[in-house]
């Protein structure tokens, strides 16, 4: 049920540290409240709220707003080595309309 919530929580580490290694100056105040409201969430086990996902884009935008920032997380770089391997997270199945040519 929190997986989802735990995985925004991996990417918001992953963001705080791409932030570190290029030098970008945010105010350290609005990540940790965002990371505190997700570990209250995960401790408490309060509910998911609707639009969860889309609230933490929304914060995260405003709090990398003005800066020159290009973010290659560690998800894009284990999808790409999987895709090398022949491994897809999204695959397409191919659907025929009408009669089968």
């Amino acid at each position: 049920e929190y997986d989802g919530v735990m995985a925004t929580l991996f990417f918001l580490e992953d963001i705080r540290y791409e932030m570190t290694e290029k030098d970008i100056e945010v105010d350290p105040a609005k990540i940790n409240q965002l990371t505190d409201e997700i570990e209250t969430m995960l401790h408490d086990h309060q509910p998911i709220p609707e639009g969860f996902v889309l609230y933490v884009d929304d914060v995260i935008k405003n709090l990398l707003e003005g800066q020159d920032f290009e973010f290659y997380g560690i998800i894009d770089i284990f999808c790409d080595v999987a895709e090398a391997l022949g491994v897809y997270l999204y695959e397409e199945e191919d659907l025929t309309l009408g009669k089968d040519i």
